[in-house]
């Protein structure tokens, strides 16, 4: 109730005044339509900072999947689990990191005993930004199963970091399959199962190849001088005038 009444009275009529209003995907511009429908959103995607990288990346041992955001139901992280329990091979681990409600994460820990996974599944706190960089090069795979996302950064900073990346088809991050650098996966057991099952089926070397795609993309089109480029172009620069 206190979120609509402050929508109502202070967000609504200051988006409507608003020269321009910023979005960072499309589905965040269709939500936005539906809740203001005269209001044309402009999209500029967040720009993805270039990260502090330690060390070379591990040449042998276990391979290492991971998963870094908020531990919430709407991430589809049981999902995730029982796809991993099905798919991955035993050298892999999967590490999952990041803040929850701690009950939550209990249950997510029986839910990986139950599964079988012992030691093979990993739950870190959460990592803060001056080491994401460390935490981000100890992995081979990113994985992002979330059921909701309007712009999901920690995609595009695994791609920066060099990580190719399993996506859903309910994030803005499909466009990981025509660069090379991920896969996409409906957010539903059987479609995440079968993603985990291709990707680790590469070697160490494809994947890295695949990452290094990623960085490339990640640079032209998601570096903050090409962002910067578009909120002067797209929100800063002036409408054009009416003809007539």
């Amino acid at each position: 109730m206190r979120k609509t009444l402050v929508f109502e009275t202070l967000v609504r009529p200051a988006l409507a005044k608003a020269a321009a209003v910023q979005v960072t995907s499309a589905a965040e511009a269709d939500d936005l339509r539906i809740l203001i429908p005269l209001i044309d959103p402009r999209i500029v995607p967040l720009g993805v900072g270039p990260l502090v990288m330690n060390r070379p990346r591990k040449r042998n041992g276990l391979l290492t999947a991971g998963y870094l955001g908020r531990i919430l139901p709407i991430k589809n992280l049981e999902t995730l689990l029982r796809a991993w329990a099905a798919a991955a091979d035993s050298w892999w681990q999967l590490t999952l990191a990041g803040p929850g409600e701690p009950r939550y994460i209990q249950s997510l820990r029986l839910l990986a005993r139950s599964l079988g996974l012992g030691d093979r599944v990993t739950f870190a706190p959460a990592v803060p930004h001056a080491d994401l960089g460390r935490f981000l090069e100890g992995l081979d795979l990113f994985i992002h199963p979330s059921k909701s996302e309007s712009f999901a950064l920690g995609v595009g900073e695994a791609l920066s970091a060099g990580v190719p990346v399993i996506t859903t088809t309910l994030d803005p991050w499909s466009r990981v399959t025509d660069h090379g650098c991920g896969w996409t996966a409906q957010p539903t057991h059987a479609g995440i199962e079968a993603a985990i099952r291709i990707a680790t089926a590469h070697g160490r070397e494809q994947l890295e190849s695949m990452g290094h795609r990623g960085v490339a993309w990640i640079n032209s089109e998601f570096g903050w001088p090409a962002i910067a480029n578009r909120y002067v172009n797209d929100l800063y620069a002036p409408a054009p005038e009416p003809h007539g």
